[in-house]
């Protein structure tokens, strides 16, 4: 048992050996992210498993009062949290009654600004399927901005074929300009 011990030890001595510049790595992928579009700011948001909304449905809310009624639908009874629409808007995300063993939740992966803006999701689908529900949400409070909006929805489950997907949920056209 020594001798194969042995054996493996002169084995891997013989291999070359590659030293990685840990800076120059990292300076090129700096490199690399400052080509993609900058990232829009995300000035806020809420998530969770219990709102009133049992059906599915994606909104771009550009004022108080489609805030008002989108949070009342959402949280009846409840005031709908400050919101100052003259610099913001809200992208209200609702999955209906799902699964939560199949989607336990939705998280924001990313929001990135550039002709238009990309708000991506990222949902970890579990394979193992059992019947507790709840009704998912997300809202997403950006700056506020006449671009069209594009709402994707980036999934992995380990048992499914591909892994991973990205697909549009939703697309918002620009909103015009007022003079």
């Amino acid at each position: 048992m020594r001798c194969l011990a042995a054996f493996f030890l002169v084995a891997l001595s013989s291999l070359p050996v590659a030293a990685y510049d840990v800076t120059a790595v990292a300076a090129a992928f700096a490199a690399d992210r400052a080509k993609l579009p900058p990232s829009a700011p995300v000035l806020g948001g809420w998530r969770g498993n219990d709102s009133h909304v049992t059906e599915y449905s994606i909104e771009r809310i550009p004022d108080q009062a489609a805030w008002t009624a989108a949070w009342a639908r959402h949280a009846p009874g409840e005031s709908a949290p400050a919101v100052d629409f003259s610099k913001a808007m809200v992208i209200a995300i609702f999955a209906g009654k799902v699964r939560t063993r199949v989607l336990p939740s939705i998280n924001l992966l990313d929001v990135v600004e550039g002709d238009k803006i990309d708000v991506t999701t990222m949902n970890y689908v579990y394979d193992v399927i059992r019947a507790e529900t709840a009704n998912l949400y997300l809202f997403v409070v950006l700056r506020r901005s006449t671009k069209p909006v594009r709402v994707l929805a980036k999934s992995y489950g380990l048992m499914r074929s591909p892994q991973e997907s990205t697909e549009v949920l939703m697309e918002f056209d620009a909103i015009p300009r007022t003079p």
